[in-house]
C-alpha cells in the first residue's frame, strides 16, 4: 500500500550540497500473518491486517548536482543518499487478536535521483531499512521503502 509525505527540506552548498529536513509520513501497510506449526510451515489460513504510522522523517543526504546551479540552468539533474531516521509518532493496527510491538525509531538507508525544471522538482529513490519495525520472531520485519515525491524549492539567500 502507499501512504504520504509533507515536509520541508534544507539545502546548504552548490553543485555538491548537504540536504536535511524534517517530513511528516503516514504509511499504509498490508500484511498477512500465517500461523506456522511445528515444522515451521504455514498451518492454517492466514489473517490479513492494515497497519498505519505517522512518523517524522529526518533525513541527512549528501547530493550532486549535475550542472553546477550558480550558473541557473533551467533543468538540473541531480543524486542524493545518505541515512534517514523515522521517529514513530503513533501506529494503528486493524486486527485486535494481534500483540505487535513497534520500535520507536527506525533508521534508513537511501538514494535518490531527481530533476528540477525551474524552481519544481520531481524526485525518486528507494530507501532500506537498517533495522526492524516490527519486534517479531523468526521472521525479518524490515519495511523499505519506494518514493517519488513533487516540490517548489524556495531560494532563501544566495
Amino acid at each position: 500500500r502507499g501512504g504520504y509525505q509533507l515536509g520541508a527540506d534544507l539545502l546548504l552548498g552548490g553543485q555538491l550540497f548537504l540536504r536535511t529536513g524534517a517530513h511528516l509520513v503516514v504509511r499504509d501497510l498490508n500484511y498477512s500473518y500465517y500461523p506456522a506449526g511445528e515444522n515451521g510451515l504455514p498451518s492454517e489460513t492466514p489473517s490479513d491486517f492494515r497497519y498505519t504510522d505517522r512518523s517524522l522523517r529526518v533525513p541527512a543526504q549528501v547530493g550532486l548536482y549535475l550542472l553546477d546551479p550558480d550558473e541557473d540552468p533551467g533543468l538540473n539533474v541531480y543524486a542524493v543518499g545518505g541515512p534517514s531516521l523515522l521517529y514513530v509518532l503513533n501506529t494503528e493496527l486493524s486486527n485486535d487478536a494481534l500483540d505487535v510491538e513497534t520500535r520507536d525509531a527506525q533508521l534508513y538507508l537511501g538514494a535518490g535521483l531527481g530533476v528540477t525544471l525551474g524552481f519544481v522538482f520531481l524526485e525518486g529513490g528507494y530507501d532500506f531499512a537498517l533495522n526492524e519495525q516490527l519486534s517479531t520472531e523468526p521472521t525479518d520485519a524490515r519495511v523499505n521503502l519506494y518514493y517519488l515525491q513533487a516540490g517548489v524549492r524556495l531560494q532563501l539567500a544566495r
